[in-house]
């Protein structure tokens, strides 16, 4: 009788962790874009027994699953199936059957991050089950019956308010330890009790005939315990919607790029020309530097105007990458092979001594600042 109760009360608590497990693992599939992700909770632990129920039961075994969820950074509901057993005291007289409950609740949670550590408080409010054996206590060495509580089940409210605190032991996984307070609302459990302190007499024997005469006593307790546990925490929602966000912005980023494949070829070769005019006029620089500043307006409009509408068409294209074809364009071809050819020691700008031919004899009027070197705007302005 004892294992068909065990039984059945364990098939209760299986069927439901599964049930709950099977449906926060199905909504946090489905809810790809909430960042808020399900929590599961696995806790095991010991149970001790409260008040009046002391004298009934010893410390036993309690197990459970929480489903959560957050709603923020701080709170979150949480959904729970519980299951306990307890065995009966070992000073009463009877048989090895134990006392067994199995509660369901929900309730809010509140939780605090200390970087990689947590402190949760929860309160939770519920339905419990009870399966209560028969308790009866006989006198020492006697059949004489002092206590005496009947076999039944019983099922009422349920309440349990606690504090996990835990830490981070890798990504989406955490441990924790828990005390918790439960209580069963469950109209009470009675039981009949006999007080046989007169029939007692100085040498400690008991009067049975006295005893027999003694009207039992009404009386109740509730099934509160106090649990202190031991969890596993796992994150089970969507906590990479950053990264995926991320990803996808790539993604459209490299279709814009593909696109635009077929526009970039003739860019593409309308630079190889350009680079190849640079190249060959270079070698005229030294004879008269001053009359290629003078010269490039033309090749400079165009040069401008083709990457103008190349970065119209790559928008998508982070604007660092084209920073050195713009500056190419701004320097122009002209201030370019001036740049090359004279800045001798690289520090993009030409002193008097680095000067040839024709801006030679014009330095000092270039030299707008006057402080002995002509930059790139100085040069730009000239050309201009």
């Amino acid at each position: 009788m004892c294992f068909l109760k065990t039984l059945k009360m364990f098939i209760k608590s299986l069927f439901t962790a599964v049930m709950l497990l099977f449906y926060s693992v199905s909504f946090s599939q489905g809810s790809t874009n909430d960042s808020k992700p399900f929590i599961l909770d696995f806790v095991s632990g010991v149970s001790y027994p409260l008040g009046d129920f002391k004298s009934f039961s010893e410390t036993g075994f309690k197990s459970g699953l929480v489903v959560n969820k957050k709603f923020c950074n701080n709170i979150s509901v949480g959904f729970n199936t519980n299951y306990t057993a307890l065995p009966i005291k070992s000073n009463i007289g009877v048989s090895n059957e134990k006392w067994h409950a199995f509660s369901l609740g929900v309730g809010p949670q509140y939780q605090i991050d200390i970087n990689k550590v947590f402190v949760q408080f929860y309160g939770h409010l519920g339905v419990s089950f009870l399966d209560i054996p028969e308790v009866i206590d006989f006198y020492p060495q006697t059949d004489l019956v002092l206590t005496s509580l009947k076999e039944a089940n019983s099922s009422g409210l349920n309440t349990r308010l606690g504090i996990n605190i835990g830490a981070e032991i890798c990504k989406g996984l955490r441990f924790f330890v828990s005390t918790e307070y439960t209580t069963s609302y469950n109209g009470h459990i009675n039981y009949q009790i006999k007080d046989v302190t007169n029939a007692i007499d100085d040498g400690g024997n008991i009067n049975a005939d006295i005893v027999n005469n003694i009207p039992f006593e009404n009386k109740d307790f509730s099934f509160s315990t106090m649990n202190i546990q031991f969890g596993i925490r796992l994150d089970l929602g969507n906590t990479n919607q950053k990264a995926t966000s991320h990803n996808a912005s790539r993604s459209n980023r490299s279709n814009n790029i593909k696109h635009d494949d077929s526009d970039e070829d003739s860019g593409i070769g309308q630079l190889e020309g350009h680079s190849a005019n640079i190249s060959g006029r270079i070698n005229s620089v030294n004879d008269n530097p001053n009359d290629d500043l003078d010269g490039e307006d033309d090749n400079i409009a165009k040069a401008t105007s083709h990457n103008a509408s190349r970065s119209n068409r790559s928008n998508n294209i982070k604007h660092d990458d084209f920073d050195e074809d713009s500056d190419s364009s701004a320097y122009s071809l002209s201030v370019l092979k001036v740049l090359v050819e004279m800045d001798i020691n690289r520090d993009r700008k030409i002193s008097k001594l680095e000067a040839k031919g024709d801006l030679k004899e014009t330095f000092e009027k270039r030299d707008v600042n006057k402080d002995g070197y002509l930059t790139e705007n100085e040069l730009k302005a000239k050309n201009q």
